[in-house]
């Protein structure tokens, strides 16, 4: 339970600070997928416990994990909302999936990226935000 409330409360921390520091959304969105991608680096075996053993708290523990959870996933949501709302977003996207599949492609990431091997944490995190805002259309660039 240590290593969840530690992670988890460090990571709503660092995200408040660039909820309340970058301007825009879509800032704000680049910076909470670097978080993500550079704790590999700095946080990797306790995220990799973080993500997976969930399963091994007690019901009540498990709770409070997964509200702060929710809560982190809910800002990533919001800021999907606020750029939509500003136009920095296309219009009519499902702001509640596209948070999941943001988490997911990051989230996953902890199974299988090597800080160490030939892809650096920064370009990792370049890829990613390029993918999550410009797509895989060719027409975009």
């Amino acid at each position: 339970m240590h290593i969840h409330v530690s992670y988890i409360d460090d990571l709503l921390r660092r995200q408040k600070m660039i909820l309340q520091n970058e301007e825009d959304a879509r800032s704000k969105l680049v910076k909470v997928v670097e978080l993500l991608i550079h704790d590999i680096e700095s946080q990797g075996a306790i995220g990799r416990v973080y993500y997976r053993e969930i399963r091994h708290l007690s019901p009540e523990n498990a709770a409070e994990i997964r509200r702060k959870r929710a809560e982190f996933r809910d800002n990533i949501e919001a800021i999907i909302k606020e750029g939509m709302e500003n136009k920095e977003f296309r219009q009519g996207l499902e702001s509640k999936m596209i948070t999941f599949a943001i988490l997911g492609i990051t989230n996953w990431s902890y199974q299988w990226f090597n800080p160490s091997g030939d892809l650096s944490v920064q370009k990792l995190a370049d890829m990613y935000t390029d993918f999550i805002l410009n797509g895989i259309d060719a027409s975009k660039k």
